[in-house]
C-alpha cells in the first residue's frame, strides 16, 4: 500500500512540475490547421479559430508572446481579434495573400502578421477570440527570460544610426534619447543578449489626453513584431530646452536574442514623434569582453 502510494505521490508531482516548467499551456486540443510553404518544403501548424470562437491558454514564466495571426481568404482582407488577460486589446491587422504558403488542402492563407503581447505576471490566463467573419490562423510562442527579469542588470546603450538625440529630465537627472523621425534607428548586437527598450511620444503643449502608437522592430532583416504603446504627458519628465513639446509617460518592452549576430532596425510611428532609450544586458558586454 505504502509502495502504491508513493508512486501516486511522484506521479502528482511529475505532473506539477511538467505544468510549471511549461512556457505555455492550453486548456483543450484545439483543432490543427496544418500550413506548407513552397520556398522552405516546411509544414506548420496553426490553430484554426472561428468566428465568435476562442482560443484559451496559460503562460508560466513567459515575458512576451509572440502571436501570429493568419486569415484564410483568397483575398486581401482585413481582420481583428481580442486579447483578454486583466486588460482587453483589440487587434485590427490586414490579411494580404500569401505566394508561398498554402494549407495542405490546398486553401488560400494570408500572410502571417506578428503581435509582441507582454506578459507582466508569472502565471496568466489569456484569451484570444476571433471578431472576424473568416476563419483565423493562430500560432503562439514565447520570449522567455526564466522568471529573472528583475535579476538582469543592464547598462544604457547607444544605436550605430539615428536621426537626432534628446536629453529628458527626471527629478534633477537628465536621460538621453534617440529620435528615428524620418529615419530609422539601427544598430548591431552579439547575442546571447537581453535588449531592454523604453519608449515615449512627444505630445503637443496643449496636448493632455491619452495616446496610442507602435513602432516596429527588425531582427536581421525579418519582422520581430509590431509594438502596440499607450501613453499620457508625463507629469515628472521634461525635455531640456524645449518648451513647446511634453514627454509622455515611459513603455518599456525587453527582448532576448539568442547568439550570433543581430542587426537592429527600428522604424517609429509614421503619426506619431516616438523616441526611445536602450539598454543592453550588462552580461552580454561581459561575454564580449572575455
Amino acid at each position: 500500500m505504502k509502495k502504491k502510494s508513493f508512486f501516486i505521490l511522484f506521479f502528482l508531482f511529475m505532473i506539477l512540475c511538467q505544468s510549471h516548467t511549461a512556457d505555455i499551456q492550453y486548456d483543450k486540443d484545439y483543432e490543427k490547421f496544418p500550413i506548407f510553404n513552397k520556398k522552405n518544403g516546411k509544414v506548420i501548424y496553426y490553430f484554426i479559430v472561428h468566428s465568435n470562437k476562442k482560443l484559451k491558454l496559460r503562460t508560466f514564466d513567459v515575458d512576451t508572446l509572440q502571436i501570429y495571426s493568419r486569415v484564410l481568404s483568397d483575398k486581401k482582407v482585413s481582420y481583428s481579434y481580442k486579447i483578454k488577460n486583466k486588460k482587453k486589446k483589440v487587434v485590427t491587422k490586414k490579411g494580404k495573400l500569401s505566394k508561398v504558403s498554402r494549407g495542405l488542402g490546398g486553401e488560400s492563407v494570408s500572410s502571417y502578421n506578428k503581435l509582441l503581447f507582454p506578459i507582466k505576471r508569472s502565471k496568466e490566463k489569456i484569451e484570444i477570440t476571433n471578431l472576424s467573419k473568416n476563419d483565423l490562423l493562430f500560432k503562439v510562442a514565447s520570449n522567455k527570460i526564466h522568471n529573472n527579469n528583475h535579476k538582469v542588470k543592464y547598462i544604457k546603450f547607444s544605436p550605430e544610426k539615428y536621426e537626432e538625440d534628446l536629453t529628458l529630465l527626471i527629478n534633477d537627472k537628465s536621460y538621453t534619447y534617440f529620435d528615428p523621425q524620418k529615419e530609422n534607428i539601427e544598430f548591431t548586437l552579439e547575442g546571447p543578449v537581453v535588449l531592454k527598450i523604453i519608449s515615449r511620444i512627444l505630445f503637443g503643449k496643449k496636448e493632455n489626453t491619452k495616446a496610442f502608437y507602435n513602432y516596429r522592430i527588425f531582427d536581421n532583416e525579418e519582422l520581430l513584431g509590431e509594438i502596440d504603446c499607450s501613453a499620457s504627458p508625463s507629469k515628472k519628465a521634461v525635455l531640456f530646452n524645449n518648451t513647446e513639446e511634453i514627454p509622455s509617460s515611459g513603455d518599456a518592452h525587453i527582448f532576448m536574442f539568442a547568439k550570433g549576430k543581430h542587426r537592429i532596425r527600428i522604424e517609429g510611428d509614421n503619426e506619431n514623434k516616438v523616441i526611445f532609450r536602450f539598454y543592453i544586458s550588462r552580461s552580454s558586454v561581459e561575454i564580449m569582453e572575455k
